[in-house]
């Protein structure tokens, strides 16, 4: 008799526990309210971020730093020697900034949305007059690029492009920023061959520089 008790204990905790985890899992008013896209979105977010919740602000660098690391360690010449790139080559995205070199007005930066850094020496005309300069960092956007006007062979770049910051079309979702994001400034002292972090922003890259301002008065 007891145990026939229990085991009908048993079969109603099972059932309940059934019950319960269906009720639990059952999509909430606000839940059938919201659109694909912020699922999607969060989905996206939530392979990237695994075993976090979200991606930590400091962890964009640090990846790229690992991973310049794990590439060095593979003979990658073995594998893209036999592919060649057949273009498009001449792309850069849209045109967020604009620097002219005050000593040779020929010399011309800009920087793009998505497409980095890139300069002409023909004042921007020709079929080939734009080609993209290396910054050596994991940057994407750049908002801004000044010249010192007393040393022209120093310059600094604005990295990220943010806009809409904590905004959302129609309640679509809420993204901490928009655009792409920045790791801060970085400065040349040798016309662009060469750059180096002037502003660090690797450890919390959640935003983005807009403008640089040189001081007529001081350039320092």
């Amino acid at each position: 008799m007891k145990r026939h008790r229990k085991l009908t204990l048993f079969a109603i905790l099972i059932a309940c526990t059934i019950l319960i985890s269906e009720h639990l899992s059952e999509p909430t008013e606000e839940d059938k309210n919201l659109p694909g896209s912020f699922e999607a979105l969060n989905w996206f977010t939530e392979q990237r971020a695994f075993p976090n919740d979200d991606i930590p602000g400091n962890q964009y660098y640090r990846e790229f730093l690992k991973t310049n690391s794990s590439l060095k360690k593979f003979p990658l010449n073995k594998i893209t020697d036999i592919w060649q790139n057949i273009g498009p080559k001449n792309v850069g995205g849209r045109t967020l900034s604009i620097a002219i070199n005050p000593i040779d007005t020929n010399i011309v930066w800009l920087g793009s949305a998505s497409g980095g850094l890139w300069k002409s020496v023909t004042g921007g005309t020709g079929s080939n007059a734009w080609h993209q300069v290396p910054l050596g960092f994991p940057v994407l956007g750049v908002s801004s690029v000044v010249i010192d006007p007393l040393y022209p062979s120093v310059m600094y770049v604005g990295t990220g492009e943010t806009y809409n910051y904590q905004n959302a079309i129609m309640g679509v979702s809420i993204r901490t920023t928009r655009g792409s994001y920045g790791m801060g400034i970085l400065k040349s002292t040798d016309s662009g061959l060469n750059w180096k972090k002037s502003l660090d922003w690797t450890y919390q890259q959640n935003r983005g520089v807009w403008d640089i301002i040189f001081n007529p008065l001081n350039t320092n």
